[in-house]
């Protein structure tokens, strides 16, 4: 009876676990993830875009209507025009996210808002890090508790007395 309840506790908690994770998996695609700049040259598309970079040296120069520069990725660099609220990170040879449009007729990226480039590897480590050792130390301590609960049941704790 104890070891199925744990086993349900445990199935439990990894089911919790792994909605967690495809949650946090969706959310990455759909508002975290960025594309290199050779990645979204190669194809424009529609909509909204995330695209990661390095503004390359001597590229920025500002405008009435915002800042412009190129975008250089591994081979390839692409011109964006900045019409957000001014920004101090916008300058040279800094990694950023851009989030915008691709304006097709003027072949340039119409960047609204500036994100810095995420490093999402370290922090899947760290949580892999903390949160791996904590199961260890949950497992081992369930196995430890049912343990004692099998030999406190197995002994004979209270003997009635006979009159």
């Amino acid at each position: 009876m104890v070891v199925t309840r744990l086993y349900i506790r445990w199935i439990a908690m990894l089911a919790v676990g792994a909605v967690i994770v495809f949650l946090g998996v969706r959310r990455y695609r759909n508002e975290t993830a960025a594309v290199s700049v050779e990645t979204f040259m190669a194809d424009p598309g529609e909509g909204v875009v995330r695209v990661v970079g390095r503004i390359a040296a001597g590229s920025v120069t500002a405008q009435t209507n915002g800042r412009t520069f190129d975008l250089v990725g591994e081979k390839v660099a692409m011109p964006v025009r900045y019409i957000g609220p001014g920004n101090d990170d916008i300058r040279d040879l800094k990694t950023l996210v851009m989030i915008g449009r691709w304006d097709k007729p003027a072949r340039v990226l119409v960047a609204d808002r500036i994100a810095l480039a995420p490093h999402i590897e370290f922090v899947v480590a760290a949580y892999f890090l903390g949160l791996v050792p904590l199961a260890f130390f949950l497992v081992r301590m369930e196995r430890s508790v049912e343990r004692l609960y099998r030999e406190i049941k197995e002994e004979t704790v209270y003997t009635s007395e006979k009159l």
